[in-house]
């Protein structure tokens, strides 16, 4: 209980040394100037606010599955898994995680995607195509990245994925080029240049 002496008239006092987020009751009492003392507390039960939180949530393991994907550009039929990546984060916070976006922009999708939690895990996870950004690497910035209860957020993190065009990659100007995972000689090369300037 907190008790102290004030000389009326009062209408406010300030108690210090209290611990945040705790319950105190506050009594009082009325003693009158001629020495008379009321014995009767007046007693009131209130809260100190909760610390005040500054440190953001801690974003780690950002992973692409997998990390390169084709072009989603038309209505052709993809293998499976080739043209979806699912984009996971792992966000821990001393209080609660509130809400964790992801930006899609540069592969043409949303600015502010929402990614979800995977129930009983501190995973964040949303699956995405990519219908722009043909051949390049995107670093895809996990935006207001971990916004929690105390408005704090963490805007440091971002998930690598590359696009490719079809079932046709360039990996660039100056190296062999693949197709998901095999390597073309020359002549193959050449073979398949020609099928494509004749069929496309």
């Amino acid at each position: 209980m907190v008790r102290g002496k004030q000389t009326l008239p009062i209408r406010i006092t300030n108690a210090t040394g209290l611990i945040a987020n705790t319950s105190y009751e506050i009594g009082t009492h009325t003693v009158y100037t001629n020495g008379n003392i009321n014995t009767t507390w007046v007693n009131q039960t209130t809260s100190t606010a909760a610390a005040s939180d500054t440190t953001p949530p801690l974003v780690t393991n950002p992973t692409a599955t997998p990390a390169t994907i084709l072009l989603n550009d038309n209505s052709r039929p993809r293998a499976p898994s080739t043209n979806i990546s699912q984009l996971n984060v792992t966000v821990t916070d001393d209080t609660e995680v509130d809400t964790v976006t992801i930006d899609l922009s540069p592969i043409d999708g949303s600015a502010e995607a929402q990614m979800r939690k995977i129930s009983g895990t501190d995973i964040w996870s949303v699956p995405t195509n990519a219908t722009a950004g043909i051949n390049l690497t995107h670093n895809l910035i996990v935006t207001a990245a971990a916004t929690d209860k105390s408005g704090n957020s963490n805007i440091s993190v971002s998930i690598s994925l590359r696009v490719l065009r079809r079932g046709d990659v360039f990996s660039s100007a100056t190296t062999s080029l693949t197709c998901m995972g095999w390597s073309e000689s020359p002549l193959d090369r050449l073979s398949r240049r020609l099928a494509q300037h004749l069929f496309h």
